[in-house]
């Protein structure tokens, strides 16, 4: 065990918390951290970012608590320093500096914000943080264990004062690309991480945004995370909106429905052809034909326009020719979506 774990916070030991928004989809554990293995930022069934880990001082800070709000669209962790003392910076006891790391995605975009508040009674100073950074743009079906003989080529690292461009050019000859950006100026910045020194009195509280896409976009800053979070809000709100309502009489009954609707929307999807339930988070979020049938049968009476979406979906990709090579026939309907390198 390293000095910067503690007991239960080793890799693989905490509980994993999901997001997703129509396509891009985020696994990671309580700390928000992606590290490797199969956690990770997916869209389109590549791994676009496969680390993205925190670190206060050099070291992991503790957790307190995380959660994914009731319509499954904003997680947050509550986290707290280890003893700070390095030299020229605040020398502090662990357990003053709270930090709140919240995270959603929108428009295809990660967005994430760290709150830290320093309930220390001692003076200002300089809090150090590093964000470690990482992609192995793997397809999903690698991510999943399959061993490749080929892949495509890593391209170099573009660094900049507030950003990092990472991509790669797969054998389909499609070019990948994970855009890192910061609200702040990094003290130091590379390829692998960026490190900050914020300033924290007494008393205070220090923000940090920092948003990941496929293109720039602009400078990340509160204004955007705000304006991001509440289309998101609203957007998700229409999703709870459509179809039918049903109530009952006892509470907890209540409560999983509440939970079954925000689940559904959460995977449901818009499409040119209309809302498709995607299979799971994240190794099928996408179309399998099975389960969107299913799905749609049994939420007809309540939903009707998730069935249409779902039939004008399957009826744009049915089978009009025989394929052994795509086990095709006419009339068939497809087995499941795929859009990565080596589906391509």
């Amino acid at each position: 065990m390293s000095q910067a774990e503690e007991p239960g916070e080793r890799r693989g030991l905490l509980p994993r918390y999901t997001l997703k928004d129509f396509n891009p989809s985020i696994l990671a554990d309580a700390l928000g951290d992606i590290q490797g293995s199969d956690d990770g930022l997916f869209t389109n069934d590549t791994r676009v970012l496969s680390r993205l880990e925190l670190m206060v001082a050099g070291r992991r800070p503790s957790l307190l608590g995380a959660a994914i709000n009731q319509d499954n669209t904003l997680f947050t962790a509550h986290l707290t320093n280890r003893p700070l003392s390095a030299p020229g910076e605040l020398a502090l006891p662990q357990g003053v500096i709270h930090i709140e790391r919240s995270r959603f995605l929108w428009n295809s975009r990660l967005y994430e914000r760290l709150q830290l508040t320093n309930y220390s009674d001692q003076g200002s100073g300089e809090v150090p943080l590093q964000l470690l950074f990482a992609a192995d743009f793997a397809d999903i079906f690698e991510v999943q264990g399959h061993v490749r003989q080929q892949r495509g080529i890593e391209l170099g690292a573009r660094v900049e004062e507030q950003s990092v461009r990472l991509s790669y050019r797969g054998r389909d000859e499609v070019v990948r690309a994970a855009h890192i950006a910061f609200s702040a100026r990094p003290v130091s910045i590379n390829e692998h991480e960026a490190h900050f020194k914020l300033p924290l009195r007494r008393g205070g509280r220090a923000d940090l945004f920092m948003e990941v896409g496929a293109e720039p976009g602009a400078v990340p800053s509160a204004e955007r995370y705000d304006l991001a979070s509440r289309e998101l809000a609203d957007s998700m709100q229409s999703r709870l909106r459509q179809g039918a309502a049903v109530e009952s009489s006892g509470r907890l009954f209540n409560l999983w429905l509440d939970r079954s609707r925000s689940d559904l929307a959460l995977l449901t999807t818009g499409l040119p052809t209309g809302p498709y339930p995607y299979a799971g988070i994240p190794w099928f979020a996408t179309q399998f034909g099975r389960d969107g049938i299913i799905t749609a049968l049994q939420t007809l009476w309540i939903n009707p326009d998730l069935a249409a979406g779902v039939l004008t979906f399957l009826a744009s990709t049915q089978a009009h020719e025989e394929s052994a090579f795509r086990d095709s026939q006419p009339g068939k309907i497809m087995h499941e979506t795929r859009r990565g390198e080596m589906a391509a």
